[in-house]
């Protein structure tokens, strides 16, 4: 499956990469059980279940925050939640529950984000 990983760097900085994998490789880059962010059904919000800080601490992951709000459908980031740690990016998934690719229009629409995120 195709998307965009965003990674939180150790002194609070970005990266915003092409994704190409499985789903072994979205456990590894959020570091352990993956959570599914409700979101529209062409967007998926990869992260880790335990990212919260009342479990570990990772940081807040402000640059996939901007990206979701977007795609919050279910207000999730109205409800106080937030995303912490590195999250995956890819589309939704099939009728058979498979994860399809990121469209071409979101990916172009989560580097805009990034794009913007730089210049502050």
């Amino acid at each position: 499956m195709k998307g965009i990983k965003l990674t939180v760097t150790d002194d609070g900085d970005y990266i915003a990469m092409p994704f190409d994998g499985t789903f072994a490789d979205i456990q590894d880059h959020v570091g352990g059980l993956v959570e599914c962010v409700p979101s529209e059904p062409e967007v998926t919000f990869w992260v880790n279940e335990e990212g919260n800080p009342d479990f570990l601490d990772l940081p807040l992951n402000r640059l996939a925050m901007d990206c979701l709000i977007r795609w919050d459908r279910y207000g999730v980031l109205f409800a106080g939640d937030g995303l912490y740690g590195n999250v995956v990016i890819t589309g939704g998934r099939d009728d058979e529950g498979n994860t399809l690719n990121l469209s071409d229009e979101a990916r172009a629409w989560v580097m805009r984000i990034v794009a913007d995120a730089r210049l502050f």
